[in-house]
């Protein structure tokens, strides 16, 4: 029970900056592929 805890308690840490940074990312991704569109 520990073990899963302290696996729970650090995998949540990386997983919530990972989810921030996919949001953030798919976020940038769509702005820049209408920038491109709108380039080209």
């Amino acid at each position: 029970m520990e073990h899963t805890s302290d696996k729970g308690d650090k995998g949540t840490q990386p997983t919530k900056v990972s989810a921030s940074d996919m949001m953030e990312s798919a976020a940038a991704n769509p702005a820049k592929k209408r920038a491109q569109k709108a380039d080209g």
